[in-house]
Formats: structure tokens, C-alpha cells, sequence
């Protein structure tokens, strides 16, 4: 009832083993069962996917429940977040597991929490480009890719701005062709875009230094300004 959609994410990750072991109840429950933590880990995903699965909902869990040697259900979608990961990305595809990216496409790179920021190298990355991968495309167990905003240097304050347009490369990236990866000529589009979007109110930061393209508005405006006026869709192409 709370949630619509048909996938559901059950989470997965960065399980720590050491935070079971501190409790009490939890150790006799893997004492009484003949549970390490790795069986307790598959005993709980397991009964979980069982519950979602009877409510009509399809599932996704992070990589680790792979990477651990968990055995889930057959279609269980395993979200490959750490890097473009082509190991896991083809021994899971391998396995007729269905997979989707978001690895190398997190928004939050270049907070100081992990990794540098290269918006470039979001548009360059190709979520096929794996031991596999074509064959995994075509059967349809490469579902595609996605990008993640995470908050730990995030808040109402700067969220527009770090996730726009940054998103934009994920997008055009996902919904282009495979040849279609110059960046030369990525760039004055997004810059166009990034300016439609400071032009509806949108807080969205600089591609590159430079100005706005003629016939794209650049004044920056609040949204419950920018939202009287009708304006033309831009659409990146």
C-alpha cells in the first residue's frame, strides 16, 4: 500500500557480522539454528524476499548479497554499486542473474566522503562494457543503470546542485545510442540544458565556464516564479 512501484530495493549492503555477534539474542538465535554470520545473513534475505515476493513485488538487493554466496531467488535484481565492477557484473550475468549499474555513477563523488568528481567519466562509461555484457543486453539481464544521490554531505541546501546537472550525463549516457559518446559534443548540450533548467528555477551548476546559448534564458528565477510562465520542453538529443 505505502510503496507503487514494482521493484522494491531491500538494501544489503555493508552487512557488519561484528554487530550481530554483540548481541545477545541474536547469538543464541545463531546458536539455536547452527547459524554463522553468513547463514543468518541468508536466512534473513531469503525470508525477506519471501515476503515481498507474496505481496506481488519484485525485488533488488545490493551486490554483497551476491558477492557473499548468498543463494536468492532467481529473480532477484542485484544492484552492482561498487565501481563499474566487471567482475561481479559478468560472473552475475554468467549465473542468469539479472543486474543493473549504478557503480561509477554515484552523484555524491568529489564530497570529500570518496572519490574524486569527473562528470566526463559518468558519460563515458558504458554499462555493457563487461565480459558478457552484449549477451546480457540482449537477454535482457542487463536491465541498465542508474545514478545515486547520497547524503552525507547532502542536505536542502546544495541537493539541486549537486545532483543537476550532473544526473544529465547518466541520462543522455543511458538513453543514447552506444556511439554516441563524444564528449565535444556533449558538452554545449548539457550546457543548454543546464540553462533551461536555472531559467524554470532550478538551482543547477555550471557544466563548464561559459555562457548561456543565444535563445535560452539564463536569469535565474525562484520556482514559484519561473512556474507562471510557459516555456518550450528542452530535450537533450
Amino acid at each position: 500500500q505505502v510503496f507503487q512501484d514494482s521493484y522494491l530495493h531491500l538494501g544489503g549492503d555493508e552487512v557488519s557480522f561484528d554487530c550481530w555477534n554483540s548481541n545477545a539474542e541474536v547469538v543464541e538465535f545463531m546458536r539455536n539454528n547452527s547459524f554463522d554470520g553468513a547463514g543468518l545473513e541468508n536466512y534473513y534475505e531469503n525470508r525477506l524476499l519471501d515476503i515481498v515476493g507474496s505481496l506481488g513485488k519484485s525485488y533488488v538487493v545490493w551486490q554483497e548479497i551476491f558477492n557473499n554466496g548468498i543463494k536468492v531467488k532467481p529473480d532477484t535484481v542485484i544492484d552492482v554499486w561498487k565501481g563499474f565492477d566487471t567482475k561481479t557484473l559478468a560472473e552475475a550475468t554468467a549465473q542468469n542473474s539479472t543486474v543493473i549499474v549504478s557503480g561509477g555513477w554515484y552523484l555524491d563523488d568529489g564530497d570529500g566522503a570518496c572519490c574524486k568528481f569527473d562528470g566526463w567519466k559518468f558519460y563515458a562509461q558504458d554499462p555493457a562494457n563487461f565480459t558478457g555484457g552484449a549477451q546480457a543486453e540482449a537477454s535482457g539481464r542487463l536491465l541498465g543503470g542508474k545514478a545515486c544521490m547520497w547524503g552525507e554531505h547532502v542536505d536542502a541546501t546544495n541537493s539541486i546542485s549537486r545532483i543537476w546537472p550532473r544526473a544529465s550525463t547518466v541520462a543522455e549516457r543511458l538513453w543514447s545510442e552506444a556511439t554516441t559518446t563524444e564528449v565535444a559534443l556533449a558538452s554545449p548540450r548539457l550546457n543548454r540544458f543546464r540553462c533551461s533548467l536555472v531559467s524554470r528555477g532550478i538551482q543547477a551548476e555550471p557544466v563548464d565556464p561559459g555562457f548561456c546559448p543565444d535563445g535560452v534564458p539564463y536569469e535565474y528565477r525562484p520556482p514559484y516564479e519561473a512556474a507562471g510562465e510557459p516555456r518550450a520542453a528542452e530535450f537533450i538529443i
